[in-house]
């Protein structure tokens, strides 16, 4: 008969962070700031696309009048 080998206890790992009370307010504020950021480069990127589409549109009208100019040049009067 095979000897079986009695049980024994595995380690335990505590993956819980310890954090004094007074540091949960200052995550709290750290990611609030994060999120602002986020939200601040969000709207910084969206102002720039518009203001490019803007001059785009208006390069297209531009060059919608020339190609007109160009076919009509009747519809100059």
């Amino acid at each position: 008969m095979a000897e079986i080998p009695p049980t024994s206890t595995l380690p335990i790992a505590n993956l819980v962070l310890q954090r004094a009370p007074f540091a949960h307010h200052s995550t709290d504020q750290t990611s609030q700031d994060h999120l602002n950021g986020v939200e601040k480069e969000w709207n910084d990127m969206v102002d720039a696309n518009i203001e490019m589409l803007g001059e785009g549109t208006v390069e297209l009208v531009n060059l919608a009048s020339v190609f007109i100019l160009l076919i009509h040049p009747l519809a100059a009067v």
